[in-house]
């Protein structure tokens, strides 16, 4: 549960940031008049905090997105309402000159305050005078959206309204590239007449005349383009604030709102995620008739365009605009009926001569004339009549006659189908279809036509059209021409909607393998048919989508192939097909067998892996049975390291065989004449069904490795392998301190890391296990100093200490076993000083033991052995081992020996002491004589 905590004076807002001020008993924000509860949740601070910063870079629109995720689950928070509420209108509050806030408004509305769920909630959570401040606070918001309101009715109305990023992010000093773009639109389009919005040129100069000038824009405008070079520039606050806004008056808006239009152009190369933007409103810039499509587009937006002069055929020419051309003045005839003259028949279509007097009204005829009203029934009668006997310049006569009469816009699509079949010299709609329709390329007619038919004059056009146009694409006797008048045809029937035209972007999609000699017109059916399939049905246009480039990439087309997986992939981002036929394209392979090969030749594996991970198992079965099938084929040929490459890919999927192919390579590794498969163990060891048959394979693998291969870095990876699943795994454990042994347990002194042994003691369960591993390892550092030649700063007496630290305390005697053992070795190698090191261990466990402080005095008299000291002359007795070790021996068979050793070196030591008396005795004979004989 979340903590409520109390709110302090000069907390920060929760919705601008400023201080909380004591007012009246309450804390009031004096920027935004946000009033603080009498507790908070803290765990909605952290949320509250990114709202708030968003709304203060007056991104209103994500603002009010975080704060929506609020009061999801908190419906009744005060701060998230009242943010909210300020983030709906983007009401900005800005510091005046004489401290005081006054309110902006970025995202004006119709909507009065009180309708929202905002200001209820807020009404419903507050109580007393906190409910009349933010009443009095809200109303006066309210006030000044009224006031706004009544300025955007005298505000200037816009047909067009561009939106774009003006300058760059990372200098705002330069314009974008898509401001260029806008600038030459905004003078096309002045130049046809249309009122156009474009920022630079039509806003005001004041900043609090903005949003004025923006919404009414918005609201009025029939028509947005947008502009962008990158998701950046078009997702940045000014042009997402614009361009969503007016999204929304087309989506919620009611009556004019809802006919609202809009094309977004873009790079060639720029992806869109955004749903809102469907790719059937884009224009590429990377296109070169990229303008004439916009003014296409512009001209059906608003179709008296296509009546200026500035409009010839989607393309703007220079001259007068469209909103300087003056009205045309219809004149008032007088007619002189005694100079009335017919004139030849060859000008029948005109009733009178130009030099006639215009000085009779018409109205001199008489109060009851009439004049003639032509009857459209009679008219197509006639029509048809003149077009059965061939006569097409009467038809056409009748035709204007009839239209001097009643005016394009109000005939019916019969008589304009009649027209179409005269231009086409056409006697009826067979020979229409079967011989005329290839020469009639009048598109404006056929579009006018579509556009004002009846739902049934609709269907029969479509019909008659589709067939044409399918004609032209399975036909290969077709001439290119041909082909782009078919085209062209198509690209107009695309624009209107019924059952007949939905099966003909079908069968364009179904029919693609008759256009792969012309690829360009391929291309342009496509990506006419392709969008609308699209809008209808996404799920239909992946599947077909997916056959096409499929179907492409056999046929070796991968440039179009590639482009159309693009288009698929921003929809589908995941499609596996798309995917693969990217991957193929990118190697220009046709198959999947050769785009496994050329994998293993670039080695990158990688890129079939990274696709796995984002598609699902089902759709990448087929792409794995294949690679089964590649591996198999290895397997056979021995080329175990490209096997380990594809095993890597696929072992994370559960495949159809999958057990038996991780089998037989399994049984493959376990051959020990087959050092290549060192590495391949690698790609299936993770693939056992059990923890068992995986601690199993891997220990038995590892031993292979360890002493038929002789690889100990490998095996010690594969022994650490299982430790990682099995912590306690004797197996393993022991053989990783094998592989720092290199297999031999002679090497016991080149252990420098003692992390294996710790690991092994710490894991074990008993005091027995510890010791038995212990003192096998002991025993093996005894084998080594007695069968070897060392010196006393050998590793292994390193080894053999730390060994001796891991034994339990309650088996001391085995200590004191292993140490002694030891310490003779040693005492015997004459190594004196570690020998008596590892007797005064002996001493430190157990300081009876008279047999250490015997070996200790050896050690100190330089001698192996009791004979050899008694070699010697040394005076032991006088030592404290001596003393120690008589002391501790009484009872013992050892106190004679160490006895026996004093007599003898004091029996020694007394002959010492007698011949040099007897010497001087001598010495004094001798002399006494030799004085007698001197005297005598």
């Amino acid at each position: 549960m979340s903590e409520l905590v109390k709110y302090h004076e000069n907390d920060s807002c929760p919705i601008c940031g400023d201080p909380l001020l004591k007012i009246n008993g309450r804390l009031i924000c004096k920027c935004c008049g946000f009033i603080a509860p009498y507790e908070y949740d803290r765990g909605l601070m952290s949320h509250l905090e990114k709202a708030q910063f968003l709304r203060k870079e007056n991104r209103f629109q994500e603002a009010l997105e975080k704060y929506e995720e609020i009061l999801e689950n908190e419906p009744g928070s005060l701060e998230a309402n009242y943010g909210a509420l300020l983030s709906e209108y983007g009401i900005e509050p800005v510091k005046d000159k004489d401290g005081t806030y006054k309110f902006t408004f970025h995202r004006f509305s119709y909507q009065s305050f009180s309708n929202t769920t905002y200001y209820t909630n807020i009404m419903n959570n507050t109580y007393g005078e906190d409910n009349e401040s933010y009443l009095e606070k809200i109303q006066q918001l309210e006030d000044l959206r009224l006031q706004i309101n009544d300025e955007a009715k005298k505000a200037k109305k816009y047909d067009v309204f561009l939106c774009t990023k003006i300058t760059q992010i990372d200098d705002p000093t330069k314009k974008t590239e898509e401001y260029q773009w806008a600038e030459l639109v905004y003078r096309k389009l002045k130049k046809m007449g249309l009122n156009v919005f474009f920022s630079p040129y039509s806003l005001p100069a004041t900043l609090g005349s903005y949003e004025v000038a923006i919404f009414t824009a918005l609201k009025s405008a029939k028509f947005m383009i947008i502009f962008a070079s990158n998701e950046d520039n078009l997702n940045s606050p000014w042009p997402k604030n614009e361009w969503g806004r007016f999204l929304k008056f087309k989506k919620d808006g009611e009556g004019n709102d809802r006919n609202k239009e809009f094309k977004l152009i873009v790079k060639k190369d720029m992806r869109l995620n955004n749903q809102e933007l469907s790719k059937q409103n884009y224009i590429k810039t990377s296109d070169k008739d990229w303008m004439d499509q916009l003014i296409e587009t512009t001209s059906m937006v608003f179709p008296d365009l296509q009546n200026s002069k500035e409009f010839v055929r989607g393309t703007i020419i220079t001259g007068t605009g469209l909103g300087i051309i003056p009205e045309y003045q219809e004149e008032e005839y007088t007619v002189d009926l005694t100079n009335f003259k017919r004139k030849s028949e060859d000008y029948e279509d005109d009733l009178f001569q130009s030099s006639y007097k215009n000085d009779v009204k018409l109205m001199e005829f008489g109060e009851d004339f009439q004049p003639i009203k032509p009857d459209e029934e009679k008219c197509c009668s006639l029509m048809e009549s003149f077009l059965k006997n061939g006569n097409f310049k009467a038809a056409a006569r009748e035709y204007r006659d009839f239209i001097d009469y009643k005016g394009t816009d109000e005939i019916s699509s019969k008589v304009k189908i009649l027209y179409m079949y005269t231009l086409a010299e056409a006697r009826n709609l067979d020979d229409f279809k079967e011989n005329k329709i290839r020469y009639f390329k009048d598109y404006n007619l056929i579009n006018k036509i579509m556009t004002t038919a009846s739902v049934e004059d609709a269907e029969n056009l479509s019909q008659i059209f589709s067939e044409y146009v399918i004609r032209t694409i399975k036909n290969e006797d077709q001439s290119h021409e041909e082909r782009e008048h078919g085209f062209s045809i198509y690209k107009i029937l695309a624009n209107f909607n019924n059952s007949t035209i939905m099966k003909l972007h079908n069968s364009v999609v179904n029919s693609y393998f008759c256009m792969l000699d012309e690829l360009e017109l391929l291309e342009k059916y496509l990506y006419v048919a392709f969008p609308i399939l699209v809008s209808k049905n996404k799920l239909e246009y992946l599947e077909k989508a997916t056959i096409v480039i499929e179907k492409l990439v056999k046929n070796r087309i991968f440039p179009l192939a590639d482009k159309i997986a693009d288009e698929i992939l921003e929809i589908d981002r995941n499609n596996p097909s798309a995917l693969f036929v990217k991957l193929k394209c990118e190697y220009e392979v046709n198959s999947t067998t050769d785009l496994l090969l050329s994998i293993e030749e670039n080695n990158t594996h990688k890129k079939i892996s990274d696709i796995f991970v984002n598609i699902d198992d089902a759709d990448a079965q087929g792409y794995i049975n294949s690679i089964i099938t590649r591996i198999r084929k290895l397997l056979k040929a021995e080329q175990y390291n490209k096997v380990d490459e594809w095993m890597e890919v696929i072992i994370g999927y559960n495949f159809e065989g999958r057990d038996s192919l991780v089998s037989e390579i399994y049984q493959i590794c376990m051959n020990p004449d087959n050092k290549d498969t060192i590495d391949l163990y690698d790609s299936i060891k993770k693939a056992a069904n059990d923890k068992k048959t995986f601690v199993t394979r891997t220990n038995k693998f590892a031993d292979l490795t360890l002493r038929e291969f002789g690889n100990y870095d490998k095996a010690k990876k594969y022994y650490l392998d299982v430790l990682n699943y099995d912590k306690r795994n004797k197996h393993a454990l022991d053989g990783l301190l094998a592989t720092q042994l290199e297999g031999r347990f002679q090497n016991i002194y080149k252990v420098t890391d003692f992390t294996t042994m710790e690991r092994y003691i710490t894991t074990r369960e008993t005091d027995s296990e510890i010791y038995e591993y212990i003192s096998n390892l002991c025993n093996h550092c005894v084998k080594y100093v007695n069968n070897n030649d060392i010196q006393e700063d050998n590793n292994i007496f390193i080894v053999f200490d730390k060994l001796l630290s891991y034994v339990p305390k309650n088996y001391e005697d085995g200590l004191i076993g292993i140490v002694k053992t030891m310490a003779d070795i040693l005492l015997k190698k004459r190594l004196f000083e570690m020998a008596t090191w590892y007797n005064s261990i002996i001493l430190g466990i157990d300081e009876t033991q008279h047999r250490a402080y015997w070996n200790i005095l050896l050690a100190k008299c330089q001698v192996s052995s009791t004979e050899e000291l008694k070699q010697t002359h040394y005076n032991i007795y006088v030592l404290e081992e001596y003393k120690r070790a008589k002391h501790h021996a009484i009872g013992t068979s050892d106190l004679d020996e160490y006895t026996s050793v004093q007599i003898k070196v004091k029996n020694e030591k007394s002959k010492k002491s007698i011949l040099p008396v007897i010497i001087i005795a001598a010495v004094a004979v001798v002399a006494i004589i030799v004085l007698l004989v001197i005297l005598l």
